[in-house]
């Protein structure tokens, strides 16, 4: 309790200083004896009210460190009544003063949460010990909710929310207060005392478990799923504190901090997928397709070296690149015979043309008859699936019509040509596709060294790409 301007040091308080008394009584005679007790006692009486309406008033102008209300006044508002719109203006602690005990009264005081009962007649050292309880009371709440201000303070700068949840002595819950980054989760405040209804199915038993031991002390940290009231799963990671009453003897509060954590488990899920990708391709390659090991090594030191999380996509297509190579792998393996390459070519295309589900393209396909063996087939396919996917997905803005044109040639001096064409936007001309920086040209680059061919590029008209090679290593 501070001292205010023009207090005299009397002792009243537990603090050392002279509370601040405001008297709220509808009889004047019994309003003076008690003004006249309370100084006596070294307590100063700011004012003497008689009806509820006064004291509302005179509370909101004053401010006073404590009001001893007759719970039974005249007019149309009541002591109790005048209690409870002073308690949601101000924050002043009430004791009430009454001649009557009976239990309609008592439960209906109780509801705006009193510091005290007195009942008249009463002592004085029974008023006076029930005061300085109520002002230390009061003191304790106050430097209690300070504390949970500055809690909040340093949480609301910190990633995730910070959260404190009551616990009742049959163990039911109730949230007290939770930082403002909680709204983005989706859920009512009220969720956090109600958790296990709110959690993933296969996460609820762990929960309750996690709050089983934290109502008998045990703090800890948990990790788990969160369904969201539009059905979305979202990971959290909480860290939680119980907080024992020494008085109850029991825990009274959870206080915690959580964190969505949801883009840190997709990132370890794609990475556990990348692993099981590389560790499944790596023994089909083993055990089916040594002759492409070289190739597949390559693209799999690409899969390791992207490591941030923001390129979680660059992995995820990564990996269906890999799925891509093995299914043309498949395609071709086993064949002992030179392989007629113009059939896959024009199977190829027509699979990635319903796989993109483009209506309004249309293509082209012109091959020469031509036959190669299994890995430089493999090759050519690889490098026609990655500049048609560039072109079915970048060529031709959304809606429009178009026609892509696939050709494979085969060219004097023994040479072969595969060239892709399209008549849409064109490259940017930062792009280069003989210098990549994506993963589709750095692949393409790589495949046409093996072929020891050459890539050139064309943007006049849309976007022209082809690669010539020998047709024999």
């Amino acid at each position: 309790m501070t001292s205010r301007s023009g207090d005299s040091q009397k002792g009243g308080t537990l603090t050392g200083t002279s509370a601040r008394i405001l008297v709220v009584e509808d009889g004047l005679i019994m309003a003076k004896d008690i003004e006249r007790r309370l100084t006596t006692m070294g307590y100063r009486v700011v004012g003497v009210c008689t009806t509820g309406e006064e004291a509302i008033c005179k509370a909101r102008d004053l401010h006073p460190d404590l009001i001893l209300m007759d719970v039974h006044l005249k007019g149309p508002i009541d002591g109790i009544q005048a209690a409870e719109h002073i308690r949601q203006a101000a924050d002043i602690p009430i004791v009430y003063a009454t001649a009557y005990s009976d239990d309609a009264t008592l439960k209906r005081a109780r509801v705006t949460e009193p510091f005290g009962y007195v009942l008249k007649p009463f002592e004085e050292r029974e008023l006076r010990t029930i005061i300085e309880i109520a002002l230390y009371r009061a003191q304790m709440d106050r430097r209690l909710r300070e504390s949970e201000q500055r809690y909040r303070a340093i949480a609301e700068m910190s990633p995730g929310f910070a959260y404190s949840v009551s616990v009742r002595p049959d163990g039911s819950m109730a949230t007290d207060w939770v930082t403002d980054e909680f709204r983005k989760t989706g859920l009512s405040v009220d969720a956090l005392s109600d958790l296990p209804h709110h959690v993933h199915p296969d996460d609820n038993p762990a929960v309750k478990n996690r709050l089983a031991h934290l109502l008998s002390g045990e703090q800890g940290v948990a990790e788990y799923r969160i369904v969201s009231q539009n059905g979305e799963h979202r990971w959290w990671r909480d860290e939680a504190h119980p907080l024992w009453d020494e008085t109850k003897q029991h825990i009274v509060r959870i206080m915690g901090a959580a964190q969505d954590i949801t883009e840190r488990k997709h990132a370890e899920q794609y990475a556990q997928a990348m692993h099981a990708a590389q560790s499944s391709i790596g023994q089909t390659v083993r055990n089916h397709l040594r002759m492409y090991t070289h190739n597949l090594s390559c693209i799999l030191k690409m899969l390791t070296a992207v490591k941030s999380r923001d390129a979680a996509m660059d992995l995820f297509a990564l990996k269906n690149r890999l799925q891509s190579i093995l299914d043309i792998y498949e395609r071709i393996y086993g064949a002992k015979q030179p392989i007629g390459i113009e059939r896959h070519i024009q199977t190829l295309t027509a699979d990635l043309f319903k796989q993109n589900r483009t209506p309004r393209l249309t293509y082209r396909v012109e091959a020469d008859p031509c036959e190669l063996d299994a890995e430089r087939t493999a090759h050519t396919l690889l490098i026609l699936q990655e500049l048609l996917q560039n072109s079915l997905r970048h060529a031709y803005a959304e809606g429009t019509r178009g026609e892509i044109t696939v050709e494979f040639r085969r060219m004097k001096e023994d040479g072969l040509m595969l060239r892709v064409a399209d008549g849409g936007v064109g490259l940017r001309k930062d792009i280069d596709p003989r210098r990549p920086k994506s993963i589709g040209f750095h692949l393409v680059n790589h495949l046409a060294r093996q072929l020891k061919g050459t890539l050139e590029c064309e943007r006049e008209s849309g976007t022209s790409i082809s690669v010539t090679f020998p047709s024999v290593p």
